[in-house]
């Protein structure tokens, strides 16, 4: 859900201004799901070898849907809360400081490079819930967090098996570690680590439920 007025959206209307000028919110969503399946297939190929901050959030989800929003990668200035769940995403005036606490504990953990399974999906599950309240961007949150998650399980040592990963179960727990309730994120993603060597499977943005299934409401 969305405070009025929302100056990211054509007037009168929940569809996100955009330079393809695309007036339906579905066939917006279509061309998202789009760019993100394409951008993480061409990130996925060449592993970062840098570090896995706020930076590299921000350009994957530039390089995910900057030919659509002037505003990709870019902190979000309205307030917002998720949808069908109680409690809004954190102010909007906060954001900056709260990412630069997230990311800076991050790095003292050297981005959980050497954690077991076990340890690293409980970290993960920690950092994917703050990462969930703050809610950096204006859209593409999800998507994009997604593929942040699966660079850092990668430089960790870890893969996660994006086709096993269910998407509303997956917000549902992000959500509920978002409230301090992080078990539940880090029993489902260590379910779905693959053994060492396992190819992973990019998660499925185009199907029925796809990781921006979040809709209707911001994801």
């Amino acid at each position: 859900m969305i405070g009025a007025p929302d100056h990211y959206c054509y007037p009168g209307t929940r569809v996100l201004k955009n330079k393809a000028n695309i007036q339906s919110e579905s066939e917006l969503d279509e061309a998202m799901n789009d760019y993100a399946s394409i951008a993480w297939a061409i990130l996925r190929a060449s592993p970062p070898t840098r570090d896995l901050d706020f930076e590299y959030l921000a350009d994957a989800h530039h390089y995910m849907f900057g030919r659509l929003f002037t505003w990709a990668g870019h902190l979000r200035n309205v307030n917002l809360s998720p949808a069908g769940i109680d409690g809004d995403y954190c102010p909007h005036g906060e954001v900056e400081e709260r990412l630069e606490v997230l990311f800076g504990r991050l790095a003292e953990e050297d981005y959980l490079q050497g954690a077991d399974d076990w340890d690293f999906c409980q970290r993960v599950a920690h950092y994917w819930g703050r990462l969930t309240d703050i809610h950096p961007f204006r859209d593409g949150n999800t998507r994009s967090q997604g593929l942040w998650v699966s660079a850092l399980a990668t430089q960790a040592g870890h893969e996660l098996n994006w086709a096993l990963i269910d998407p509303v179960v997956l917000r549902t727990a992000r959500m509920s570690a978002r409230q301090g309730y992080e078990a539940g994120l880090s029993d489902y993603l260590r379910e779905r680590l693959l053994p060492p060597g396992a190819n992973m499977a990019a998660p499925d943005f185009k199907g029925p439920a796809s990781l921006s299934a979040d809709k209707p409401g911001d994801v």
